[in-house]
Order: structure tokens, then C-alpha cells, then sequence
């Protein structure tokens, strides 16, 4: 399950950042192509981790809006972090962004396992 989030969760990141890169080198406004892409992913990745990495046919009542507020508190924790601490060393800030990126999605997927997609209740 663990395997499945970390692959939905890569796809999406990768995707938002080769459409977001893509868009911006050709004349669009950073700032609402970087939104609007981050929004319109949400509810896609969502569904994608509801039916293939926790595969919850029900989820739990207000599923989306925990996953919502998981992909925005994680989103605020790794921009938060590493635009404080940034170096300006290539590798030093790759690494704190790895590992601030590592625990907002270990957090993310234990939020989301207990409160969305677990039908234990």
C-alpha cells in the first residue's frame, strides 16, 4: 500500500512539475499556472490514491476534504522549511528538500491511511 502511495504520489509531483516547467517556458504567468495546475491535481491524485493505493471503495465520510487538507499542510510544511533554510548549495538543498519532502509524504500517508481511506469503523 505504502509502494502504491509513494508511485501515485511521484507520478503526480513529476507530472506538476514537467506541465508546470513546460507552461512557464512558453510564456504562461508562474504563479496561476502553478495554482491552477496544484488544483487541479488534488482532486486527480485523490482519486488515484483512493482507488489504487489505499483501494477504498467507501472511504470514510469527508475523505476528500482530510486528503485536501493533508496535500495543503504537507504543500505549506516542505515550502515552508526549505525556502527558510535554503543555501544556495545545489546538493545541500536537493537533500532538505528530499527529506522535508520524505516526512510531509510519510505523514501524509498515515493521516490519509487513519482518517480517509480506512473503513475499519
Amino acid at each position: 500500500m505504502l509502494l502504491r502511495f509513494l508511485l501515485v504520489g511521484s507520478g503526480f509531483s513529476l507530472s506538476y512539475a514537467l506541465l508546470n516547467a513546460g507552461l512557464v517556458s512558453v510564456g504562461a504567468p508562474p504563479f496561476w499556472t502553478a495554482l491552477l495546475l496544484y488544483a487541479a491535481a488534488i482532486p486527480l491524485a485523490y482519486s488515484a490514491q483512493r482507488q489504487f493505493a489505499f483501494r477504498a471503495e467507501t472511504p470514510r465520510s469527508g475523505a476528500f476534504l482530510v486528503y485536501l487538507a493533508t496535500q495543503l499542510g504537507s504543500f505549506a510544511l516542505v515550502a515552508g522549511i526549505t525556502t527558510r533554510f535554503v543555501s544556495q548549495v545545489f546538493w545541500a538543498d536537493m537533500a532538505l528538500f528530499l527529506v522535508t519532502a520524505a516526512a510531509a509524504a510519510v505523514l501524509s500517508f498515515a493521516v490519509n491511511k487513519t482518517f480517509a481511506f480506512d473503513r475499519t469503523d
